[in-house]
């Protein structure tokens, strides 16, 4: 039995604002702005005591609690992607939450950093897997997720990591292939050209891949 293929995309985010700037503004035709939208960095801490500082924009619409540095909040939203062209005229994608809802105070149940992440969306791209110099197996895809149901309507194309054993399977998918990853959203940072740089992306705890029937087989990270 064939079944309906449905995009998922759900990030919950538990940490501490460690920034605010005001981001961009969407604007009428006289040029009075309707909107304003509000980039944080929310730090938040890993089982392994590694902190990721994660980018959030925030709609102006959730700003009567003025949200500002040093609260401990709680995000639900979603992996959103944007192409941008920098002023030398090189392309970029930036990778962010967009939150849809905020709790802030008395009403984050525990202070308690939470980073929780699951996707399901089409495989567009990925690469060989590959060895770490510490030995362990590791596979990127990008995985394209629709924001509506609508096959027509615009992606967002968010990179996602696999490790061991669930490395080596994925890498022999094939493009076009839909999968459901679940994990945490993570900040990286990397040298380029003795330049530091930061890149975000899903680390994925387990994977399943949709079947023709109405069954899912889940794989969990060694």
């Amino acid at each position: 039995m064939n079944i309906e293929i449905k995009d998922i995309n759900r990030i919950t985010l538990t940490g501490r604002i460690i920034s605010r700037d005001n981001e961009y503004e969407i604007k009428r035709a006289d040029g009075e702005a309707v909107e304003t939208f509000y980039r944080m960095l929310l730090n938040i801490k890993r089982l392994s005591d590694t902190k990721d500082n994660l980018p959030v924009i925030i709609s102006s619409k959730f700003d009567s609690k003025e949200y500002k540095v040093g609260d401990y909040v709680t995000v639900n939203g979603i992996i959103k992607t944007r192409n941008y062209t920098d002023s030398e005229g090189k392309n970029h994608t930036s990778v962010f939450v967009y939150a849809l809802d905020i709790l802030c105070g008395d009403e984050v149940e525990k202070e308690d950093d939470q980073n929780s992440v699951e996707l399901t969306g089409t495989i567009c791209k990925k690469s060989d897997m590959r060895i770490t110099a510490s030995g362990r197996k590791i596979t990127d895809i990008i995985l394209a997720v629709h924001r509506t149901k609508n096959p027509r309507s615009k992606s967002d194309y968010i990179p996602c990591i696999l490790w061991g054993k669930n490395a080596a399977e994925v890498a022999k998918l094939s493009i076009g292939t839909v999968i459901s990853v679940t994990g945490r959203f993570q900040s990286r940072y990397y040298y380029k050209n003795d330049e530091e740089r930061v890149a975000y992306e899903v680390s994925t705890v387990s994977y399943s891949v949709a079947d023709t029937d109405d069954t899912q087989n889940t794989k969990e990270s060694e």
